[in-house]
């Protein structure tokens, strides 16, 4: 007697249990193992064009039932399209190594290779597996030909835009009309990025016949091109014009007179705008008397768009960081069937994040683990999906306790998956402003706003350690792991934060949006990011923290704060800031980035003042106690030691505090252990987030 055991998973290990039953009783259990058989490797590629690709497949002894196999290239692209090899029978002694060759392939593109085997089962029966897909990328190469060429009635040409397939997006157009007859090219125009060409233009000959041809044109040449056959007629409105009636030249008159009174409209309203334009102009230099020239700033903000990371090339940051395919191949590939997605946490600046759970991401056995998904927005071009796997692979490269970390990537999908660590807290200015003083003491104490500065600090450090700019650090792109008094708050940017909070950033000239209220003046100014600059953000953070999430310069807009800073203004002390913390601050916000400290005398500066807290000094803290933070490092100077009746009376105040802020916190911690309780048990994760 034999049985077909169908559907199983190739490569895992299965426990087979036989018993024999007559309906009333049964025999003793037989167990057996057995092994499905092996995916077929992934392959390997030698070489790759822009239209092609080589690559190589290594069998091993553990293949013997494989019978032939072929390669299979699928487009990372919604339209998915699909490329085979031809197929190989393997016919020889393993281990052996196969070739293969994809050709007709698109430029520029993502695609999933992977080999498909054929295994023998019996003698009359096959089965076909696919291995683990491998991302590759085809080399640039020249444009698509355009699509949708189409010609109106009136000699209008229009056309849909091209895929690049470069890096460079930059495109030019050029139109071709060819005779018929002849063949003789009566005409070739460039016409640069535009969609559409007016053929009545060109003098064309009225019943002549011609092919309109356009073709596309990047940095690397000329695409092929598109034509459609096209005869020249009259235009509808070159028709000859008829006499005119009287009726018809007072329709005329009162038409003119219409269009007399519109301009005049027109006229004073412009003359009321420059008028308003002018005293607005007065009011500024005004209020700015003592600032830099407001014409003069206005030409500086037109470059900011010339945004470097200075001279060093040992610096780089995210936006000069392009990953390669041996980088991507460096994260955890992780298949797509052990993960779950559970709910929507938001759209970023290249995908979505979703909420859900992995199995056995951390190890074999370790079970379900809540995780944050990012994926490819419905609609992402190819530049930014590019950027989206450049961020994995970015994010892969850090391994600190105050970094987001990345946990794998899964390829065997489309679109591919960024899987992260899941913060249940979410973003830290929400998290602060969450935790405003309404009514009653702040959820957060003075020590807790210590150790969550300290964490962001200790991340700095290890980013300025590793020559990495981050560019926009600042609350809303830090994370929070939990609302108790253990949370750890990390460095994470997920591209969230520029959709979600929109309103901190400032597009300048169509170029990117910048979060000017976090930027250095040489930023500002420059378009210069450096270590220092991430210095001078993480001064505006100090003062988010301590301010319970204010947005940084409130009540003026992002111009006023640029003129501000560049003149010397500098942010206020929040309420209940520490003296030596408010120091920190100026500290950061010094006029030349090289007086500015490191963050690596931040956190020892940092660690000085929670030694003395818990020498319950802190609360006396606050006074002018002479401790120096240069970039030669940090010097502490002895201070006079408190009474013993000061000490007591700090000693009553600090701990009732505390009593009071542990009393008001309880219930809330209660509730974040009961849903933690639930998530365990199976349960969905709903009530965590990550936006």
């Amino acid at each position: 007697m034999s049985l077909s055991l169908n559907d199983l998973t190739p490569d895992v290990e299965y426990m087979i249990e036989v018993k024999v039953s007559n309906g009333v009783l049964n025999s003793s259990i037989i167990a057996v193992d057995a092994s499905s058989w092996p995916r077929a490797p992934s392959p390997e590629y030698v070489q790759r064009t822009n239209t092609s690709m080589t690559l190589t497949l290594e069998l091993e002894d553990v293949h013997v039932n494989i019978s032939s196999v072929f390669i299979e290239a699928i487009t990372a692209e919604d339209d998915g399209v699909n490329r085979s090899s031809s197929e190989q029978v393997v016919n020889g002694t393993l281990p052996m190594i196969l070739n293969f060759t994809l050709s007709s392939l698109s430029a520029y593109t993502y695609y999933n290779v992977r080999a498909v085997a054929t295994y023998v089962l019996s003698k009359c029966n096959t089965s076909k597996y696919a291995g683990h897909p491998k991302m590759i990328w085809t080399e640039p190469g020249v444009p698509d030909p355009p699509a949708e060429l189409k010609i109106e009635n009136n000699g209008i040409a229009s056309w849909d835009a091209v895929n690049p397939r470069t890096d460079n997006p930059r495109i030019s157009y050029i139109l071709e009309v060819i005779r018929v007859d002849d063949g003789e090219i009566a005409v070739t125009k460039d016409v640069g990025n535009t969609l559409t060409a007016n053929l009545n233009d060109f003098n064309l000959e009225v019943g002549q016949s011609y092919n309109i041809c356009v073709l596309a044109m990047n940095n690397i040449g000329n695409g092929k091109p598109s034509c459609v056959l096209y005869t020249h007629m009259i235009p509808p409105d070159a028709e000859p014009e008829s006499v005119l009636s009287s009726g018809e030249y007072a329709a005329i008159g009162s038409g003119a007179g219409v269009v007399c009174i519109l301009l005049l409209l027109i006229a004073s309203l412009i003359v009321y705008l420059v008028c308003r334009r002018r005293r607005e102009k007065s009011l500024a230099r005004l209020a700015y008397a003592y600032g830099p020239d407001l014409e003069l700033s206005n030409i500086r903000a037109q470059r900011y768009h010339r945004t470097t990371t200075g001279n060093n090339p040992s610096l780089w940051s995210k936006e000069t960081f392009v990953a390669t395919e041996e980088e991507l191949a460096l994260l955890n590939q992780f298949p797509r069937q052990y993960i779950t997605l559970e709910d929507f946490l938001g759209q970023g600046e290249f995908g979505e994040v979703y909420q859900g759970t992995a199995f056995d991401i951390l190890g074999v056995d370790t079970g379900p683990h809540p995780v944050a998904i990012k994926t490819f927005r419905k609609g992402a071009t190819l530049d930014e999906k590019h950027k989206f796997l450049s961020e994995a692979a970015l994010m892969g490269k850090f391994e600190h306790p105050n970094i987001v970390k990345i946990l794998g990537i899964c390829v065997d999908n489309d679109p591919v998956f960024i899987i992260m660590e899941l913060m249940p807290a979410g973003d830290l200015l929400k998290f602060l402003r969450e935790a405003r003083p309404e009514s009653g003491p702040a959820l957060l104490t003075r020590e807790e706003h210590l150790y969550i500065i300290k964490d962001i600090a200790q991340g700095c450090r290890y980013l300025e350690q590793q020559h990495f700019i981050h560019r926009d650090l600042a609350a809303r792109n830090c994370l929070v792991s939990s609302k108790g008094a253990d949370r750890i708050v990390k460095i994470g940017d997920f591209g969230l934060a520029r959709d979600l909070y929109s309103s901190d950033y400032y597009r300048v000239e169509g170029e990117r949006k910048l979060p000017v209220r976090w930027m250095a003046p040489e930023a500002l100014l420059q378009g210069k990011f450096t270590i220092e600059s991430d210095v001078w953000a993480y001064g505006i953070l100090l003062y988010e923290v301590m301010s319970f999430g204010n947005q940084p310069y409130p009540g003026q807009s992002n111009q006023d704060v640029l003129q501000y800073v560049t003149a010397g203004g500098r942010l206020p002390k929040p309420d209940k800031c520490p003296q030596r913390i408010y120091r920190l601050m100026m500290k950061c916000w010094r006029k030349y980035a090289s007086e500015r400290p490191r963050f690596e005398e931040i956190c020892q500066y940092l660690d000085n003042i929670i030694e003395d807290m818990k020498r319950d000094s802190y609360c006396e803290s606050d006074s002018d106690d002479g401790e120096t933070l240069s970039r030669e490092g940090s010097k502490r100077v002895p201070t006079r030691s408190p009474s013993f009746k000061s000490g007591f009376q700090n000693l009553v105040r600090s701990g009732s505090k505390k009593l009071r802020n542990s009393l008001r916190r309880h219930s809330i911690h209660r509730k974040e252990e009961q849903t933690t309780h639930t998530s365990e048990n199976g349960d969905s994760f709903r009530e965590s987030g990550l936006i």
